[in-house]
């Protein structure tokens, strides 16, 4: 299942009907999950294999961000979303404090 989502999302199954499927499942097992997290956070932020869309990338991301193994790339994810406003409001303060915590 990684592997085809990997392949999903470098868009080599772009227009393949298997990708509703695969984001179907990954948001089933998303709660229990980490990488499937990992993967829809990414799929919804460049728009890959669903449509863009910023508010689930940012829920995802900030999932993602409470994690260990992936959460100093993703505090730093979050905090550029913050920063830009990208699915959230525009919040300096935290966007800079998450850029700090993922550098330690």
């Amino acid at each position: 299942m990684y592997l085809l989502c990997s392949l999903s999302l470098k868009k080599v199954l772009r227009d393949s009907p298997v990708k509703r499927l695969l984001v179907e499942m990954l948001e089933k097992i998303a709660p229990v999950e980490t990488m499937s997290k990992f993967l829809l956070a990414e799929a919804y932020y460049r728009g890959i294999f669903v449509e863009k869309d910023d508010k689930k990338a940012f829920e995802y991301a900030y999932m993602i961000a409470q994690y260990s193994g992936m959460s100093c790339a993703y505090q730093y994810r979050l905090g550029h979303m913050y920063m830009e406003g990208i699915g959230t409001e525009k919040d300096t303060e935290k966007a800079l404090g998450l850029g700090q915590s993922s550098l330690s």
